[in-house]
This record gives C-alpha cells, structure tokens and sequence, in this order.
C-alpha cells in the first residue's frame, strides 16, 4: 500500500493548526466574545471532522491524502471546477463563520433554545460521520472532479454509494444546516444556504462528467438513482 511522505504528513498538520487558528479568529475574535461557548463547540466539532478524515486518509487510503494534497497539480482536472472547489473549501466557511460572529456580537438573531441547540450539534456529527464514511468506502476522493487514470479510478458502489451516488456532498449538506443552528447565528443561513445551492450545481456536474467519462457510471446511475437526497434528487 502506498505510504503517505513525510512532507505532506508536515504540510497536513500546518494546515490542521491554521485551521483551528482561523476559525477562532473569525469566530471569537470578530464576536469579540472568548467566552462563547458555542464558539468553542463549533470550532471543536470542526477540528474533531477533519481530524477524522485525515485518520481515515492515513491509515485506509494514504495515496488519497496525497492526492488531495496536490490538487492544483492534476492537470485533468476540470477548469470550471477549479473555481468552483475553493469556493466551496475555503470562502463560503469564512463567510459562514464571520457573518455568524456578526450575528453573534450584535444579537440579530433572538436566543436559541438548547433542543435547537443540540438538533444544530446532530446535524454537524451526522454530516461528518457521512463524510468519513463516504472516504473510507473510496479511493478516490479526490478534492477536484478528474477522471483519476493514474489511480485506476473505477465506481464505487458499496457503503454510502449504495444509497446517493454523492454522499459527502450530503455530508456537507448536513454540516451547513446544522451549523448556523449550534451558533443560534440564523443569518449565517445566508451563506450556508448559497454554499448548499453551490453544491448542488456543482453534484450535477460532476455527475454529468462521470456518466461521460468514467467506465460503468452510466449502469450505476441505473442501481443508484438519488445524487443526494434518497428518494428526491
């Protein structure tokens, strides 16, 4: 099995320490609140998904992490969504956690019952459950939309694949409706909300791509009908 450098193992945990030190920028610091708990629960649950996902990378596919890692470099990779990914990986979270500070430091939204609370916390764990588990049953996860040739890319059709074709995009879904609703900050539904239709536009393409390109996606459409929601679309 293919072994993960130690190069990459380095810029992996950069990146993890830069992460928790922008969230809490953003969400404490624009809040000018330290104390908010929530804050701290969110920006934990972050760190907990994406600690999870590199575990799962490292120890089940560590050629995925490289892969991942080196995304600007693939040059099959499609233009449009070259646009599209950082969109979706860096700026909609930073308006999403910045606009929910906002809320959060000037009271717009009225206070949040604890059961919405913890409904918002459900919502963030079964996204990332989802979405580690959608890594761990494939290989090829990758953070661009590419017909992987040099990784032997095929479909994948067991563990969540066998119920949407997509799902650690409803994973993100999921994440993005729960996150607003931990931070009782409703107007970072603003940008959740155009991040998910983002996601969607962007499923339906990918989709598309696959159906064209990659070998047997055509008859697992067939198998599996929902991208995201089962039984809706």
């Amino acid at each position: 099995m293919p072994s993960t450098s130690p190069q990459v193992q380095t810029k992996v945990l950069l990146r993890l320490m830069m992460t928790g030190v922008l969230q809490a920028a953003l969400l404490l610091g624009i809040s000018g609140d330290p104390r908010w708990m929530m804050a701290w629960l969110a920006i934990g649950l972050i760190l907990l998904g994406i600690l999870t996902n590199l575990g799962v990378m490292l120890f089940l596919h560590p050629d995925l992490l490289e892969e991942r890692m080196h995304w600007k470099e693939h040059k099959n990779a499609k233009p449009w969504d070259l646009k599209i990914m950082p969109t979706i990986a860096l700026l909609a979270p930073v308006v999403t956690l910045s606009l929910a500070a906002l809320d959060h430091r000037y009271s717009w939204s009225p206070p949040t019952h604890i059961l919405l609370s913890l409904a918002g916390i459900a919502l963030m764990f079964l996204g990332q459950l989802l979405g580690a588990w959608a890594i761990a049953a494939n290989r090829f996860f990758s953070s661009v939309v590419r017909i992987q040739t040099d990784r032997g890319h095929q479909v994948v059709d067991h563990g969540p694949y066998a119920i949407v074709r997509h799902p650690g995009y409803t994973g993100v879904v999921l994440f993005y409706l729960g996150l607003p609703l931990l931070l009782g900050a409703y107007w970072a539904y603003i940008p959740s909300a155009l991040l998910i239709v983002l996601l969607f536009y962007r499923t339906a393409l990918e989709d598309k791509t696959l159906q064209q390109e990659l070998d047997g996606y055509t008859a697992y459409t067939q198998r599996v009908r929902s991208r995201l929601i089962p039984g809706i679309w």
